[in-house]
């Protein structure tokens, strides 16, 4: 493991790699078989849940089709991206992920096909068609382009994506008289969970609006359409995805106006970014410390329990053998005076405690419960062993990034 940070994006990256695992094999299951060691596998052989955990930062992009969703995207990941027509067409988003991420699922997407079992070939699909761009500003941080006309299947996913996203970005499009009902009604779905994302709203294709009245109209419409709906008035600022020129000239150019949407946007997750880096190493360290407990009461219980088996039997195959000597010797330790008929009465009595004893001994071993194969293999020494290994190294670790975190402005505790 290395105990050099670069900043908060490369803590956050690598605490994610400690909790998934490196994925090996086909991507188009998850699982534990397909997982090295990682504390999600550990948790589930200890039987310890873990608490929530997502360590990069989820910004979903929506809108009606053709908004300018992916000129938008282009903007932020600051490279162009064409997509493939019947890719774009046939799944219900398009995931982009930073040139660091390490595993082959998003976080937020596992969790989603964990939660809908039957939508986990879509989700394959999209895993499949996941980008790796080679953004700065996109270190820590996933975009999710999500498809403008959502099939019935994809509907209840997605919205549960988007519901457990950090920041929904909606494009309202300049050249369109209104937002859809579909997309409306979707917003106020995100927008109605406990714990909603922020909300961000852009005037797409602003550039094409020569005069600045006619802007200004639009968005205040849009504004006031958006209060109706969601029951609360957002700042609604321009971004320019009508022209290619004008996007590649944004991108040089720090004022321009049209860059406002898009600034806000990284800014945004930028700031998530750096306030959730003590947050998660306050989660590891707490999730560490239940993990460390479960496997000191594993390792006592697998110690203790065949001593105590052994100890019982051993007692039990002691005292038959006693009473089979003492009802041997019984004739010459009786006294003389002792009527003769009772000698065998005696006999009998330690004879028949005698069977009983060892009968239990036998019985109590034979009864031992045996260990089903994984049981077995999760109380073997040398699976505990190196389980204890894993938990130490990620402890230590921990130790290291919590001193480099003080170190970052913004994230000391």
């Amino acid at each position: 493991m290395a105990s050099e940070i670069s900043g908060s994006d490369g803590v956050l990256l690598r605490i994610d790699r400690l909790y998934r695992g490196a994925k090996v094999g086909d991507c188009k299951f998850p699982g534990p078989s397909s997982c090295s060691w990682s504390l999600q596998s550990l948790a589930q052989d200890l039987r310890v849940p873990l608490q929530q955990h997502r360590a990069q930062v989820v910004m979903a992009i929506l809108g009606d089709a053709s908004s300018g969703k992916t000129s938008f995207v282009n903007a932020l990941t600051e490279e162009l991206s064409l997509l493939e027509e019947r890719v774009s067409t046939s799944l219900p988003a398009q995931w982009q992920v930073s040139e660091d991420f390490e595993g082959e699922w998003p976080s937020l997407l596992l969790q989603a096909a964990e939660q809908f079992p039957d939508w986990m070939q879509r989700a394959a699909a999209m895993v499949k068609s996941c980008r790796h761009v080679p953004a700065q500003g996109l270190r820590g941080i996933e975009v999710i382009e999500v498809s403008g006309s959502l099939a019935q299947q994809d509907l209840e996913p997605m919205t549960w994506i988007l519901s457990h996203t950090d920041i929904v970005v909606c494009m309202l499009d300049s050249q369109a008289k209104q937002p859809s009902e579909a997309l409306l009604a979707q917003l106020k779905k995100v927008c109605s969970v406990q714990e909603p994302p922020e909300l961000q709203f852009v005037f797409s294709r602003a550039d094409l609006l020569r005069r600045e009245s006619d802007r200004v109209q639009l968005i205040a419409k849009a504004s006031r359409l958006l209060q109706e709906s969601l029951g609360r008035r957002f700042e609604i600022l321009p971004v320019a995805t009508g022209d290619l020129a004008v996007l590649l000239d944004v991108l040089d150019d720090k004022s321009n106006k049209w860059d406002a949407g898009r600034c806000r946007a990284l800014h945004s997750a930028q700031e998530l970014l750096q306030q959730r880096v003590q947050d998660r190493l306050d989660l590891l360290r707490s999730d560490c410390k239940a993990l460390r407990f479960a496997l000191d009461m594993q390792k006592s219980t697998s110690i203790q329990t065949p001593a105590q088996t052994s100890t019982g039997g051993n007692q039990l195959l002691l005292c038959g053998i006693g009473f089979a000597l003492a009802a041997a010797v019984v004739p010459f330790v009786l006294d003389e005076d002792l009527d003769a008929s009772m000698v065998p009465i005696f006999m009998a009595c330690t004879l028949v405690l005698a069977c009983f004893c060892l009968f239990l001994a036998f019985y109590q071993r034979s009864q031992a419960p045996e260990a089903l194969p994984g049981e077995s293999a999760m109380s073997s020494p040398m699976l505990m062993k190196e389980q204890e290994r894993f938990l130490s190294l990620v402890e230590k670790q921990c130790e290291v990034w919590q001193r480099s975190s003080d170190r970052i402005p913004g994230t000391g505790s």
